[in-house]
């Protein structure tokens, strides 16, 4: 039927301009538009790997596990040593940051394989992607930069036990919003402290509750 072949001829002829118009691209578009995800760049290795986020947690576990932490929590209450806790944490991580970040880039590009490593950036150590390479990068870079995590542990650790002596006892629970928490191992007096930077730290509380409460308690 003609009108039928004029249809046809109107759709041919409109891939065949799309076709002409694809050919015409310069070879650079093309080429970008073929290209598979670029691998990540250093900047981008760190903001996955949370930055100086497992330095932090290692010098955080130190202290909260240590004899002094728990005396002084005893004596000066726990928001206070956590207070002061984070406060040494801080500034130990600060000063070995421009040695750990390099180090934890080595550590990801050779315990993660380099197609995860590339395209759109998943989130940090805390997010679901990357949890399954978290520890390997833990345990690398306690080999690899064990002289930055002794270091920093140790200058953190001083410090508190520097500090805390300083601060003034007080009167009431030590354990504060924590009182029904067993607060006996580095893990619950981390967590605890952690919820202390938290806006609320009572409604962040409750997420742990169930790991941390003594079973009197529940």
């Amino acid at each position: 039927m003609p009108w039928a072949r004029g249809e046809a001829r109107r759709r041919r002829t409109g891939w065949d301009r799309l076709v002409l118009a694809v050919a015409a691209l310069p070879p650079i578009l093309l080429l970008v538009a073929a290209a598979p995800d670029a691998a990540w760049d250093d900047a981008k290795v760190i903001h996955a790997g949370g930055g100086t986020f497992l330095l932090d947690s290692a010098v955080e576990t130190v202290i909260a596990g240590s004899a002094a932490m728990h005396a002084s929590m005893r004596r000066i209450g726990l928001k206070r040593a956590c207070a002061i806790a984070s406060a040494a944490r801080r500034q130990a991580v600060a000063a070995e940051a421009e040695a750990f970040l390099p180090a934890l880039v080595a550590a990801m590009r050779a315990q993660i394989p380099p197609e995860r490593l590339t395209g759109p950036a998943f989130p940090a150590f805390n997010g679901t992607a990357q949890l399954p390479f978290k520890a390997r990068v833990s345990a690398a870079l306690e080999r690899g930069a064990a002289p930055i995590y002794t270091r920093a542990r140790t200058h953190a650790l001083a410090r508190f036990e520097r500090e805390a002596p300083t601060a003034p006892a007080i009167s009431g629970d030590w354990s504060d919003i924590f009182a029904d928490w067993d607060l006996s191992t580095a893990n619950a007096v981390s967590t605890a402290c952690l919820m202390y930077r938290l806006p609320d730290p009572a409604g962040g509380k409750q997420a742990f509750d169930t790991f941390y409460q003594r079973k009197e308690t529940r």
